[in-house]
């Protein structure tokens, strides 16, 4: 809620509470992706949405997608971002195919 009305430092300390309290609820660093990213903290998203879809494992195709084009954008690291697209593509993640061509395609 506090993201939503863009009160992105409440935002992230409440998210942090949460995956302090709960490390395996991936849908915490999804959101906390969202106010790192939001506040320009681009590193502390990128781990944070990597944080996401390890903990999401199968569950959460996106988060793949989102890590993926992170580790690209942030890092330049087409290698591994192109690996957390191909999963989230395995996954179901239809999007993901967009941005594999994009990045990824030779």
């Amino acid at each position: 809620m506090k993201l939503q009305l863009g009160d992105l430092l409440g935002s992230k300390q409440d998210l942090n509470r949460v995956v302090e309290l709960a490390p395996h609820d991936f849908r915490a660093y999804k959101l906390l992706t969202a106010a790192y990213w939001q506040s320009g903290n681009h590193g502390a998203a990128l781990v944070a949405s990597e944080t996401a879809a390890y903990a999401a494992g199968d569950r959460c195709p996106e988060c793949y997608t989102l890590a993926g084009v992170l580790r690209i954008d942030v890092r330049g690291d087409t290698e591994v971002g192109c690996q957390h697209l191909s999963k989230a593509g395995e996954l179901g993640d239809e999007s993901a195919y967009e941005h594999i061509r994009s990045y990824c395609s030779p």
